[in-house]
C-alpha cells in the first residue's frame, strides 16, 4: 500500500461477474420494488447539528459500460464515513464493478480514477440544491488518490469483509474530525440496544428513475442480533434504504458516539439488514492503516511487520503489506506465508508436511476449512491423515505429494527391507502400480474367489475416503472388514 498509487494492492480472492453493487444502479426499477423508498430513511430524520454527523459522507461511482460499451452514463451512489483525516471507508461492493473493469483486460481506460469516483460533504435541506448541500459546505466534490480494499474482500461471499478505504486527494476543507472507531467486541448483552445509522438514502425520481442523493438522514433502531462478524439492526418502521449502503451505524458507551457498523450493500429498505462490525477489522486493518496514513510511521515509528507500505517476509504471520500468501491448511514454509493470523506448523502424521493453522471458535463447527478440526487450543489444525500425506485419499497423482496415487489413496515410496510402511494400517511395500520400478506404501490386492480383486487389508479411513476406495475397486461387499476412523 503506497500512497501514491491509486488501485494500492486490490487483494480479491476471486474475480467474478460483477454482483449487485451498494444500491440500485441509476436507471428504470419496476414498480413495487421501492416499498418506502421514497424516502431517505424509513423513521428517520435530517442527520444535522452532531460532529459524526457532519463526518457521512455521499458517493458517486461512475460505472463503467460494458466491453463493448462508448461510455460510462450509469452511477452509483453510496455512503461513506471519514476515519481519518483524509481516509473514508465504505463499503467494497460500492465499487467492485469498477475494480474488476480495471483489472479486465477488455478495457483500457481508468475506472478506479478521479473522474469516476468522487466523494462529498455535507447536508441538505433541500434537494433542489446541487449536490444537496447546505451553505457551510459548498466545494466541489472531492476526488481519489487511492483505494485500499480488505486484504479479505470476495465478491462471491456478499457481506463479508465488504470494507474499502478511499485516500482523499486532500483533506475536507472546513476541517472535519474524524469518528472514533470502537474497536472493543461487541457482545450479545447489546441486543435490544438502539444503534443509529446514518446516509444518503436514495429517493424516487420525478421521471420514474432512481436519481441522485436525498438528505443526509439519521435513523435510531434496536439491535436486533449480533453474530461474530456482523449484526443485525432495523424494523418495518425504522431501517435504511438505497444509497445508504457503506453508511456508518454509531452507539454511544459513555464517551460519545463511535463507529460500530457499516451497512452493508443493500438495494431495497429491507428491515433487519446486516451491518458489518468494525471491532473485528479495527486491529489488523484499520488502526494500522490510520497510523500509517496520519503519519504515525513517520512520527511513532513502525516495525517491519506492521502496516507500513514494506513487504516483510519473515513476520510471525503474514505482513499485510506483502502479497496474499497460505490461508489456513495450505502449505507453508514458515510463519509469514500464513494469513489470518495463522502460524506454520508441521502434521502430526508427517512432520515433513507443514501447513498453515488458523484461529478457531470452538463452539462454531464452520469456523475452520473442511477437513480440519478445532483443538484443544483454539487452532484448525489436521487430525489423523493430513491431505496428500501417505495413505489420504486422492483422485490423480497431483494430490499427492510422492506423486503416486494408488487405489485411490496416496502412496509414498519406501524401503521393503526396512519395513517403513504401516502394515498395522493395511499398507505394505509394494511395487508402484504406476512404476513397477519403485516400491511405494500401498494397499496389497489380491484375486479373490468369484473373480473378485480385493484389498487385504484396509486402512482406518473416514466415510468420504472409503468411498473413494470402494468405488475405484468395485468392492461394495468388503464394506464390513473397514475399520472407521474419523481425521476431520
Amino acid at each position: 500500500m503506497r500512497r501514491n498509487q491509486l488501485l494500492s494492492a486490490p487483494m480479491f480472492l476471486s474475480l467474478v461477474a460483477s454482483l449487485a453493487a451498494c444500491q440500485l444502479d441509476s436507471g428504470e426499477f419496476e414498480e413495487g420494488d421501492l416499498g418506502s423508498a421514497s424516502q431517505a430513511s424509513i423513521g428517520g430524520g435530517p442527520a444535522q447539528g452532531e460532529p459524526h454527523y457532519d463526518a457521512v459522507a455521499g458517493i458517486t461511482v461512475l460505472l463503467p459500460p460494458s466491453v463493448n460499451g462508448t461510455a460510462r452514463t450509469e452511477f452509483r451512489y453510496c455512503s461513506g464515513v471519514l476515519i481519518e483525516e483524509r481516509t473514508v471507508m465504505t463499503a467494497a461492493g460500492c465499487l467492485n464493478a469498477n475494480l474488476e473493469a480495471q483489472l479486465d483486460s477488455e478495457f483500457t481506460d481508468e475506472y478506479l480514477d478521479a473522474g469516476s469516483v468522487q466523494v462529498q460533504f455535507g447536508s441538505s435541506i433541500s434537494a433542489a440544491t446541487p449536490y444537496f448541500l447546505d451553505n457551510t459546505r459548498n466545494e466541489a466534490p472531492m476526488t481519489v488518490q487511492g483505494l485500499t480494499m480488505h486484504r479479505y474482500y470476495n465478491p462471491d461471499f456478499r457481506g463479508q469483509n465488504d470494507f474499502a478505504l478511499l485516500y482523499l486527494s486532500e483533506a475536507p476543507s472546513p476541517a472535519i474530525t474524524p469518528v472514533t472507531i470502537h474497536a472493543e467486541a461487541l457482545g450479545e448483552d447489546l441486543i435490544g440496544m438502539p444503534i443509529e445509522f446514518v446516509g444518503f438514502g436514495k429517493e424516487d425520481g420525478a421521471a420514474g428513475t432512481l436519481e441522485e442523493f436525498t438528505a443526509r438522514n439519521v435513523v435510531t433502531t434496536p439491535i436486533v442480533s449480533i453474530s461474530p462478524t456482523r449484526l443485525t439492526a432495523g424494523t418495518e418502521k425504522a431501517t435504511t434504504c438505497y444509497a445508504d449502503g457503506g453508511g456508518p451505524g454509531f452507539m454511544d458507551f459513555g464517551n460519545g458516539p463511535e463507529l460500530v457498523t457499516v451497512t452493508i450493500t443493500q438495494q431495497e429498505c429491507n428491515e433487519n439488514v446486516n451491518r458489518q462490525r468494525v471491532d473485528v477489522i479495527a486491529a489488523d486493518f484499520l488502526l494500522p492503516f490510520i497510523k500509517y496514513y496520519s503519519g504515525g510511521c513517520e512520527n511513532d515509528g513502525c516495525d517491519d511487520c506492521e502496516y507500513n507500505g514494506v513487504c516483510e517476509e519473515a513476520c510471525a504471520t503474514r505482513d499485510w503489506d506483502c502479497p496474499l500468501g497460505s490461508f489456513g491448511g495450505a502449505a507453508c514454509v514458515g510463519d509469514g506465508d500464513c494469513e489470518e493470523s495463522g502460524s506454520c506448523v508441521a502434521a502430526t502424521d508427517d512432520p515433513e508436511f507443514t501447513y498453515c493453522d488458523k484461529p478457531c471458535d470452538q463452539t462454531d463447527p464452520g469456523s475452520c476449512p473442511s477437513g480440519m478440526t478445532c483443538n484443544d487450543d483454539a487452532r484448525c489444525v489436521y487430525e489423523g491423515i493430513s491431505p496428500g500425506s501417505q495413505g489420504a485419499a486422492c483422485t490423480s497423482p497431483v494430490d499427492c505429494r510422492s506423486g503416486f496415487c494408488e487405489n485411490s489413496f496416496c502412496a509414498f515410496e519406501c524401503d521393503a527391507a526396512a519395513d517403513t510402511c504401516d502394515t498395522e494400517n493395511g499398507f505394505f511395500c509394494l511395487p508402484s502400480l504406476a512404476d513397477g520400478n519403485t516400491d511405494v506404501c500401498r494397499v496389497e490386492l489380491r484375486t479373490g474367489g468369484g473373480g473378485f480383486c480385493h484389498a487385504a487389508s484396509a486402512p482406518h479411513l473416514h466415510d468420504g475416503e472409503r468411498n473413494s476406495l470402494l468405488a475405484g475397486l468395485g468392492l461394495l461387499l468388503v464394506l464390513g472388514f473397514f475399520r472407521r476412523r474419523r481425521i476431520g
